[in-house]
């Protein structure tokens, strides 16, 4: 409406007797504006309600039973794939396929302190590469609880996030949001802790084989500064 009221707005001012051109100009000028900020707004709206539950009304919640192939899949890519993080990225395409996420996103757990934990966004695309570290809060957001905890949780937000204990502590997580399938809490619940389980045997060899870093480092683990 307000795109429209700034058209209209120009358009008369072309038509009207000279001397009301200023005001209709500025009127179109503050429509435009206030379309421009509406439609910004109408977008970060659409990215929050991808982070909600909404659940496909009328759908039966998905039983222990219904999910044995996702179950079956992840034990079959666990024991094929070549890598740890190859293993994390395929785990994730599986449980955004059969649960129905919108959104998936992979992380390497870095280190952590007593507020905050530093992780960095693991891409598929190429094998290897990840993201700019940066900080989340241990109490305050879905992955940092998660991560303290050390375990996979369904968050009151809709998240669901599976951390990946390693030596010492989690090495990595995938979280997912947007979820648009009704599941029930006790079947996802062990279903995550079943891919849980696979990725941290997954884990430990992968944090062996690496080679020591200058001064002593070792893997990331939370509690311990990389």
């Amino acid at each position: 409406m307000s795109f429209w009221l700034a058209a209209l707005a120009a358009a008369l001012a072309l038509t009207l007797p000279t001397g009301w051109e200023a005001a209709l100009t500025g009127f179109a000028v503050a429509s435009s504006a206030l379309a421009y900020l509406l439609w910004r707004s109408g977008l970060a709206q659409l990215r929050r309600a991808g982070a909600v539950h909404m659940p496909w009304p009328g759908a039966a919640p998905l039983t222990r039973s219904a999910l044995d192939e996702a179950t079956a899949l992840i034990e079959d890519c666990c024991a094929r794939t070549g890598g740890f993080e190859a293993a994390l990225h395929g785990v994730a395409h599986i449980l955004k396929t059969e649960l129905g996420a919108l959104q998936v996103v992979v992380y390497r757990v870095l280190g952590a302190d007593e507020t905050h934990a530093r992780v960095s966004e693991l891409i598929d695309t190429p094998p290897g590469f990840q993201s700019t570290e940066h900080r989340v809060h241990l109490r305050h957001s879905a992955l940092g609880r998660a991560i303290v905890a050390q375990r996979a949780s369904l968050d009151t937000s809709g998240a669901v996030v599976l951390p990946v204990p390693g030596p010492g502590g989690v090495v990595a997580a995938i979280e997912m949001t947007g979820m648009q399938i009704d599941i029930d809490e006790d079947a996802l619940t062990t279903l995550l802790t079943l891919a849980q389980a696979q990725l941290a045997e997954r884990a430990e060899p992968a944090c062996k084989s690496r080679r020591p870093l200058r001064g002593g480092q070792r893997c990331a683990r939370l509690g311990e500064n990389a």
